[in-house]
């Protein structure tokens, strides 16, 4: 089947779905810098959205599951809306950043509109208010910042917004966010219907993809590209992503629904050239977001080609131990075949140890094979779920052991030689038995006569047969010796 006839085959087998659709959904929403992010990570009890007292670092809506007593609903965190004035400059990205707001305001089932007491009513506040009716949802109305008692007179001056409920409240020191959830689930409870905890059931847990690499290589709109939607905001400005966004998406093969959850991170760049806050704090949610993933795509600006931060961020993710893609975005830019293969070499040289990585030429842009990299994340995906069965295992290994036998080593124990002296004698490391003991990465543990005589080269060849025999494309293998007793 030709390419284009194939790809065309696939975009209908994948859907980009909502985090737990059975939910109903919650959005913060209201002016840049009025503490939305402060008060998501304080409902949810840890640091998910990047807060910082700069005005309009939220950009991307950021979703998860919240819990209150027995109750459970999607919380989203969404950016702060601008009018066309105070844009200024930055009317492209602020308009883009608007009509994801926009989005989660058109999906959310209840909103919470914050505001700040200590700048009193804007304006904006009254924009935004007006807004939130016409769009005929429920809304409950947060004013934050409410730190002191001689702030709670001021908060009830808010009530000119013309919305009720009117909830007090401080994300910084968690003062009324108790009330305010109560609210939330006393609106939601009788109408949605929010399931219990406890009578939850648990799907299987996705496999978790991070797209990551340097700023502005292209990462956001490569997954706008395999969600076939604009869900996070791209714009040409390096730095536009600035948190991890979660985005949970199936792909269906052959009748069978896979589910995963891309991760789309903020551009990593050396630590040296860090001099904002709000990118360190970013630049850590990435490497986080590396951390917790199954499968990490690198996205490599092809025009550009490999640099020494390229590097870098292959050496986190080989060190995570994580499952990898190489992505050359922009290949549109790279017509020419000997351009491409020069590339290819020039990848292979500088990021050799990820050479289990496969390399998939692409553009994001264009939508040129990015209905392959689908199918190779799909593919490796499988291979860190691959289970070898035993005898298999342990056949593959003798063999190997067979071919290339693995030098004597001088670890044993003492011997005493004629003239009364103690000399060390050499030792022929054997394997005894072999099984595999995890997946994701899959991972292998090797019961040897002293681990210590199968040194880092002969670990790699061991690698290297599992690999031709096994697969494994695209997932680090782990070997775990074991002697069979304690060394001498």
């Amino acid at each position: 089947m030709p390419a284009r006839h194939h790809a065309a085959a696939r975009r209908g087998a994948r859907t980009a779905v909502q985090l737990d659709a059975r939910l109903p959904t919650v959005a913060i929403v209201g002016r840049p810098n009025v503490g939305k992010s402060a008060l998501f990570n304080r409902i949810l009890g840890e640091r998910l959205a990047v807060v910082h007292q700069q005005s309009g670092v939220t950009r991307d809506r950021i979703e998860q599951v919240a819990e209150w007593g027995r109750s459970r609903f999607r919380l989203v965190d969404t950016a702060g809306l601008l009018d066309a004035a105070s844009a200024g400059s930055a009317a492209g990205l602020a308009e883009a950043v608007r009509k994801q707001a926009l989005a989660a305001i058109g999906l959310a089932d209840l909103l919470i509109l914050v505001v700040d007491v200590q700048t009193g009513i804007t304006p904006l506040d009254e924009a935004v208010a007006e807004l939130l009716r016409r769009s005929g949802k429920r809304v409950l109305l947060a004013v934050n910042k409410v730190d002191e008692m001689l702030h709670e007179p001021a908060a009830l001056e808010f009530h000119a917004l013309g919305l009720d409920p009117l909830c007090p409240v401080s994300a910084l020191h968690g003062l009324g966010v108790a009330e305010l959830l109560d609210e939330v689930v006393s609106r939601l409870g009788a109408e949605a219907g929010i399931p219990e905890a406890a009578d939850a059931v648990e799907p299987a847990l996705p496999v978790q993809v991070a797209v990551v690499g340097r700023p502005n290589v292209g990462k956001s709109s490569l997954v706008n590209a395999l969600l076939d939607k604009p869900r996070v905001v791209v714009d040409a400005a390096p730095g536009t992503t600035r948190d991890a966004i979660d985005v949970p998406l199936v792909i269906e093969r052959d009748g069978v629904p896979r589910r995963y959850l891309l991760i789309d991170t903020a551009g990593l760049r050396h630590t040296t050239k860090i001099d904002e806050p709000v990118e360190y704090y970013s630049t850590r949610r990435s490497g986080q977001s590396i951390q917790r993933a199954d499968l990490v795509v690198i996205v490599i600006d092809a025009a550009a080609g490999p640099t020494r931060q390229d590097q870098r961020i292959g050496r986190l993710v080989a060190d995570a131990h994580r499952g990898c893609i190489l992505a050359l975005n922009k290949s549109d830019l790279v017509a020419d075949d000997v351009q491409r293969r020069d590339l290819d070499r020039e990848v292979a040289a500088q990021l050799g140890f990820l050479g289990y990585a496969p390399r998939l030429h692409l553009s994001a842009l264009t939508g040129d094979n990015v209905e392959a990299l689908l199918d190779q994340i799909d593919r490796v995906a499988g291979e860190l779920e691959r289970e070898v069965p035993t005898a298999e295992l342990n056949r593959v290994l003798a063999a190997a052991l067979a071919r290339y036998t693995p030098p004597l080593a001088w670890t044993g124990g003492q011997s005493r030689s004629s003239t009364g002296r103690y000399r060390q004698r050499p030792r022929q490391p054997k394997l005894f038995y072999a099984s595999q003991v995890g997946i994701r990465p899959p991972r292998f543990r090797l019961f040897v006569n002293d681990a210590r005589g199968f040194g880092p080269h002969y670990r790699l060849y061991l690698e290297r047969q599992l690999r031709q025999a096994f697969g494994f494309a695209g997932a680090p293998i782990g070997l775990q010796l074991r002697s069979r007793q304690a060394p001498d």
